[in-house]
């Protein structure tokens, strides 16, 4: 009963271990660019004190009421009167949250507009948050951000300072009382931001301390002469102006007064990191630039005594028709597109103002602006200003803010919604390549001399390591090769310079110019991409499936020419374009190429829309060569039955049967192709949506798991809840890393499946919802491997949402981490050298079954058979608890089999004696059987 017992028990740990598959996210993040960060604005300033009923309070939005309220002499004001400049002495960015700074002048007395002879700016790094906080299990742990912030601290020392060993006693002393200090003050810590504070300050006390150590010390006197020296040095880094030069020289001597007066080497190192604070601050003010325009002033007087003004602080003139302003009632937030925006042109000079004035604006305001708009001054005091820039995408992005938006929506800073289609992107060395479908929904180029308004064209977004947007292609010269090439797949004659916006326009693929004159060259042809879905990358070339212009382009990385055309394979499948009959009058398939990929020999595969055949192989050289894994159609025995008994008419009213539709392709460095594809609604077990196709076009994908890799093992079919999500998972995308793990995310459940190379089941992540991180409509998925802050290799997961327009991040936690070394290990046949992650990964989750057998394999590969059995229990591995049983029960035999040779020996003559000892007591007499008795 007992043993019953254990293995129900056993069985229902199975049941729970899978529900709570441990996920291995910590951070995903959306890339954003803010355009401030690593900013410090100046603490300085002039202005009033504002208060809204005794609160002080923001501007701009449904948070400022109007501004009525209360100047710090007691005298009200309200809107009706009022002008906010931005004051001389703050660096950027300026803040509209930040009344301090910000001047508030009654309009009839403020008759200059232009005040920007000290409105400068640099950017100023920040220091980073030194603390790199481990979750596990998206907990915070206070102890473990001691450790951590321990250890940052001792690198810290080691980096600036090197050995301690090698400065003399005093200032060896010296830093390490402030080491001791310090992780006593960790140690007593209660809150994560208490512990940051303290490295924070603790690091810039040890900055300041490094100057005067590195002059080698060993006296109190010296150490004071030391910090002088430091003094002098950082206050004449720079020339400065003459007046400035004389409050640096102030900040210089009382620096000194403050050195001699101390015999503290705390008070002498404060002095000196007090002076090179005070010279920061003038350095800011007076030396730099700033980065881009900004509003610098806002006015709103009586009327429609209305003006913005607009600065250039930088050292170049500024094209304004790549700027424009964006107004937001009430600070409702919304799009930012070509239909919300008041476009600006012109162009501005270095430290020039512009100054928008409204057309009906008094006598006083007019004669000041260089422009006049009732749209762009219809301002009044609850709404929020925006100065928004095309950046390189075409899409309008915020530079500068005077206000506050409120999030009732998301805000698009971009293109209308339906004008942006991510697709696909692939990584490649440090390299992000984003394709976007329908990136310029309508645009209107130029065909010989003549408009012509595109509709969805795509183009390609490189982005780097650093998720900074590096260029957009989306126009490519075609080689002349490759214009002869469409010229006699076509049968197009038109010469470039006679093509008509009708041809570019056309819908009919029999009409449809398949180039354009470039628009650099007009001598030149080149093509643009129409609604693209589909992207693979090698060392020297792009490829792009082209989709709605029914090819695959192959394009060189240097150049962006177009060396190689993939067009419409030559078989019956495809509706051919040789002029025999129209797209109407044929039940052919139109080519759609969607998802491509490339092996190492520039052979292409691609799946293409409304194929059931298989994936499609191409040559390099752009011939079709074949179909190859194709999909099996599973068997429905209620069809097969009507298909007996049912006339042809009425079998023609049943849906055909076929197979499933690949939805995603990848490759990996050896050249097997991993599919996905949707779920046979014929199959109830909803099996093989992964595959691993060789080149022979056979499924050679080992599932060895507890469950196969089909996502979720069990779900709901139906049910009256509203809401809920029924049915098996639908794979959209998959990614193979170098060890052979891969990866597939669900569209249905936005959830990431990884599984190893045997089929086994790592970890679940990812879930919908509405946070940053939630993954709604996932379209691409793909290893990015990076380092860590401790430079340790480690991959993160991409994910790009077609929803939320972005790419998200995923990074393994420490256990997560764990679980891929001991994988990588395992693979590499090192299975020995796994089993100390593996215990790790037991020791966080006791119910993760794979821990167990991984421990396992090590000790069987050790020859402990029977310790090797009680792990695969542990791990429900029933087929290597038979392994190492056998081995067991083998080895036992082997070891003890002259005992157990002789023991059988020596029981069978026992027994034969016994046997012959009892039939003696009986009276048995052997010469009665031979001769039997005498008379």
């Amino acid at each position: 009963m007992q043993k019953y017992f254990r293995k129900i028990c056993l069985f229902l740990l199975l049941l729970i271990s899978m529900i709570i598959i441990p996920t291995f996210v910590v951070d995903a993040a959306t890339y954003n660019y803010d355009f401030w960060k690593n900013v410090v604005p100046s603490s300085e300033g002039l202005a009033y004190k504002d208060t809204y009923y005794g609160k002080d309070i923001p501007f701009g939005g449904a948070e400022q009421k109007a501004w009525s309220g209360t100047q710090k002499d007691g005298t009200a004001y309200t809107t009706k009167k009022s002008v906010w400049v931005r004051k001389e002495s703050v660096t950027m960015p300026f803040s509209a949250w930040d009344v301090n700074q910000w001047e508030f002048r009654n309009l009839s007395d403020y008759t200059s507009i232009s005040l920007h002879e000290m409105v400068q700016t640099k950017e100023v790094i920040r220091p980073q948050t030194p603390v790199t906080v481990v979750i596990p299990n998206g907990v915070p742990d206070l102890h473990r951000v001691q450790a951590d912030a321990k250890d940052e601290l001792a690198e810290f020392i080691e980096t600036e300072f090197g050995s301690l060993d090698d400065y003399p006693e005093i200032m060896k002393t010296f830093i390490q009382d402030i080491v001791n200090q310090t992780n006593a003050d960790f140690a007593a810590a209660e809150e994560i931001d208490d512990i940051v504070n303290i490295l924070l300050a603790t690091k810039k006390t040890l900055i300041a301390t490094e100057p005067i150590a590195s002059q080698n010390p060993e006296t109190i006197e010296e150490v004071k002469a030391s910090a002088k020296s430091a003094v002098n040095d950082y206050a004449t880094a720079y020339n400065y102006q003459a007046d400035k030069q004389t409050e640096i020289n102030s900040f210089v001597s009382d620096a000194n007064d403050k050195i001699d007066g101390s015999d503290e080497i705390l008070e002498i190192v404060s002095s000196f990191d007090e002076l090179k604070d005070n010279v920061n601050q003038v350095f800011i003010l007076v030396n730099v630039v700033a980065k881009d325009l900004f509003i610098s002033e806002y006015a709103s007087g009586e009327g429609f005594d209305r003006y913005l003004e607009i600065y250039n602080g930088t050292d170049n003139v500024v094209d304004l028709s790549k700027y424009a302003l964006r107004i937001f009632p009430s600070g409702v937030s919304g799009p930012i597109n070509d239909s919300t925006i008041v476009p600006l042109n012109g162009s501005l000079g270095t430290n020039q103002t512009l100054v928008i004035a409204h057309e009906n604006a008094g006598s006083a305001i007019a004669e000041k602006a260089d422009l006049s708009s009732s749209i762009a001054c219809s301002f009044d005091g609850n709404d929020a200003i925006a100065l928004v820039k095309k950046n390189s995408f075409n899409n309008w992005e915020i530079i500068d803010l005077f206000g506050t938006i409120l999030n009732t929506g998301p805000l698009n800073a971009g293109i209308s919604e339906d004008s942006i289609s991510y697709e696909d992107f692939k990584v490649f060395g440090d390299k992000i390549y984003l394709l976007d479908a329908r990136h310029l929904y309508k645009e209107t180029v130029i065909i010989n001399e003549m408009p012509v308004e595109v509709q969805g064209r795509s183009c390609i977004f490189v982005i780097n390591s650093e998720m900074k947007w590096e260029t957009v292609y989306d126009e490519f010269v075609i080689t002349d090769y490759v214009k002869a090439k469409l010229d006699a797949f076509y049968r197009f004659t038109t010469p470039l310079d006679e093509i008509t916006p009708a041809q570019v326009k056309s819908t009919d693929l029999m009409v449809k110019a398949p180039y354009v004159p470039y628009s650099k060259d007009s001598s030149k042809a080149a093509i643009y991409l129409y609604s693209a879905e589909g992207l693979a990358i090698t060392e020297g070339h792009i490829y792009v499936a082209d989709t709605k212009h029914s090819r695959v382009v192959k394009i060189n990385k240097t150049t962006l020419e177009v060396e190689e055309v993939f067009l419409t394979p030559d078989d019956p499948t495809f509706f051919q374009y040789d002029g025999s009959e129209t797209l109407a009058e044929t039940l052919r398939t139109v080519y759609r190429p969607s998802k491509i990929v490339v092996n190492n020999t520039e052979r292409l595969y691609v799946i293409a829309k409304g194929v059931y055949e298989g994936i499609m192989e191409y040559g390099p050289t752009g011939n079709f060569n074949r179909f190859m894994g194709k999909n099996e159609v599973v068997a429905n025995p209620l069809k097969l039955f009507w298909a007996k008994v049912f006339s042809e008419i009425q079998l023609a009213t049943i849906a055909l049967d076929l197979p499933p539709e690949f939805t995603n392709i990848t490759i990996d460095k050896a050249g097997f192709l991993y599919t996905t594809s949707k779920p046979d609604p014929d199959d109830p077990l909803a099996s093989k949506m992964i595959k691993m196709i060789n080149t022979n076009g056979k499924d050679v994908l080992k599932r060895n798991g507890y469950v196969s890799p089909d996502g979720d093992a069990r779900y709901v079919a139906a049910t009256d809840v509203k809401g809920a999500i029924l049915g098996p998972t639908i794979f959209s995308a998959i990614s193979v890393n170098d060890i052979g793990n891969y990866t597939a995310v669900d569209s249905k459940r936005g959830r990431l499946f990884t599984y190893d190379s045997e089929g086994n089941l790592l970890y679940i992540s990812g879930e919908k919802g509405q946070l940053s991180n939630s993954i709604n409509d996932p379209v691409a998925v793909n290893y990015f491997p990076t380092t860590n802050l401790d430079g340790a290799e480690t991959e993160l997961v991409l994910v790009l949402d077609r929803g939320s327009k972005s790419i998200i991040s995923f990074a393994t936690t420490t256990f997560g981490d764990l679980i891929n070394k001991a994988t990588k290990l395992y693979l590499e046949n090192d299975v020995i050298g796994a089993e100390q992650y593996w215990r790790e990964v037991i020791k966080m989750n006791s119910n993760y079954e794979l821990g167990y057998i991984g421990i396992g394999k090590s000790l069987l590969r050790r020859g402990q058979y029977k310790e090797a059995m009680e792990y695969f229990e542990l791990g429900h591995s029933s087929t290597y608890y038979s392994k190492a049983y056998q081995q067991y029960r083998d080895n036992y035999l082997k070891e003890n089999f002259d005992w157990i040779m002789s023991g059988i020996l020596l029981g069978c003559f026992v027994l034969i004696a016994a046997v012959y000892f009892v039939r003696l007591r009986k009276g048995y007499k052997p010469e009665e059987e031979e001769g039997g008795a005498n008379d």
